[in-house]
C-alpha cells in the first residue's frame, strides 16, 4: 500500500500493506527490506519514487501472446525429463514443460484477439482445434482438460522490463528477481537468474562480512547490468514471422555450425550458453555473441570475395 523510506536509504522503513484474504491492513518496520514482488514490483515502485537511481524500462512488444493452461498425459516411453515445443503456421502453439509429479503442463499459446481460441463454448470445440493444429498433442488431453481449456480465462505472459542502474536503496532495500529482470517464461531463464540473483547476493554478504552498505552496493554493481543483459537479448528472441528466423533461428544454425566447425574460434550458440552449467555472465554472453558475428561476417564476406574474384578469372580464361 505504501512505504516510508529513511532519508538516503538509511535507518528504518515503514511499510504498510494488506496481508490475507480478508485485505487486513498492516505496518511494519524494518531496517532491512527484501523486494521480490515480481513482474508487477509495487515495491520497485515505491522505491523509484525514493531515488532517482532506480528505474523501471519496459521494453516494446512486437509478438503479444495469451496463454491456457492444460494438462497432459503422454505416453509412458516418453522422456519425462524434457521440454517438448510444437510450432504452427496457424500461430497455435504448444510447450509441454515437465512436472514432479510426472504429469506434463501444456502451454497452449495464441494471440490475444484469436477468435478461434476466444469463441471456444464447450470441449468438444477445443478437442476439435486442437485436433486440427496440434494432432500430436490431442489424444493426450482428457475431456475435463478440454472443457478447462475451452471455458478457462487466458493468462498473459509478462512484458521485458529490467531495472537500474541501481538495484538496491541505501542500506535499507535490494531487489531481486522479476522485480529486476522480467522476462517471458519461454527459456526458463526467468526463476534461474532469480536463483543466480540469491547465490551473488549471499556472495556479496559474505564478502563484506554482512555490512549492508557494502554488500548491497556490490550486489547492484554486479546484477544489474546483467539484469539489462539478460532483458534485452531475451527480447531478441521474441520476434514475429520472417523476424524470428533471422533473428533467433538463423544465428543459433550459424553459431552451431560454426562451433562445430572451429570451436576454438566460435562460442556456442546462444540459447546453449544461457543454459550452461558454468554459469555464463549474461553480459560476458552478449559481448562473445557480437565478437563471433564480426568475425562471422568478416569470413563470409571474404568467402563471397574470393568467389567473384574465382569467377572472375574463370570468365577470363573461358571468353
Amino acid at each position: 500500500e505504501s512505504v516510508r523510506w529513511g532519508d538516503n536509504g538509511e535507518g528504518t522503513a515503514h511499510l504498510t500493506f494488506k496481508h490475507g484474504t480478508d485485505g487486513e491492513t498492516v505496518s511494519v518496520e524494518s531496517g532491512f527490506t527484501v523486494g521480490a514482488d515480481g513482474a508487477r514490483a509495487s515495491f520497485r515502485d515505491s522505491l523509484a519514487q525514493a531515488t532517482p537511481s532506480i528505474k523501471s524500462v519496459r521494453l516494446e512488444e512486437s509478438n503479444t501472446r495469451v496463454y491456457k493452461i492444460v494438462p497432459l498425459n503422454l505416453p509412458q516411453d516418453w522422456r519425462k525429463d524434457l521440454n517438448y515445443s510444437a510450432r504452427t503456421n496457424a500461430g497455435l502453439n504448444m510447450d509441454a514443460l515437465p512436472t514432479k509429479e510426472g504429469l506434463m503442463l501444456g502451454v497452449f499459446i495464441f494471440r490475444p484477439n484469436d477468435e478461434r481460441v476466444l469463441s471456444l463454448k464447450n470441449g468438444d470445440e477445443a478437442k476439435a482445434l486442437v485436433s486440427e493444429h496440434l494432432p500430436m498433442f490431442a489424444d493426450h488431453i482428457s475431456d475435463e482438460a478440454y472443457q478447462n481449456l475451452a471455458t478457462m480465462p487466458i493468462s498473459r505472459f509478462p512484458t521485458f522490463s529490467f531495472c537500474g542502474p541501481d538495484v538496491h536503496f541505501g542500506s535499507q532495500a535490494v531487489l531481486l528477481g522479476d522485480a529486476i529482470h522480467t522476462v517471458k517464461p519461454y527459456f526458463g531463464l526467468g526463476v534461474n537468474s532469480a536463483f543466480e540473483d540469491v547465490q551473488v547476493l549471499e556472495k556479496c554478504l559474505a564478502e563484506s562480512r554482512d555490512k549492508l552498505s557494502i554488500a548491497l552496493k556490490l550486489f547492484s554493481d554486479r546484477r544489474a547490468k546483467e539484469a539489462k543483459a539478460l532483458v534485452e537479448m531475451s527480447r531478441e528472441f521474441d520476434n514475429d514471422g520472417m523476424l524470428t528466423f533471422l533473428t533467433f533461428v538463423l544465428p543459433l544454425i550459424v553459431d552451431t555450425i560454426s562451433h562445430k566447425m572451429a570451436p576454438w574460434l566460435f562460442a556456442p550458440n546462444t540459447l546453449t550458453m544461457l543454459t550452461n552449467e558454468k554459469a555464463y555472465l549474461f553480459t560476458k554472453i552478449r559481448r562473445r555473441k557480437r565478437q563471433d558475428r564480426i568475425v562471422q561476417v568478416l569470413l563470409g564476406a571474404s568467402f563471397v570475395a574470393v568467389a567473384i574474384r574465382s569467377v572472375m578469372m574463370i570468365a577470363r580464361l573461358f571468353f
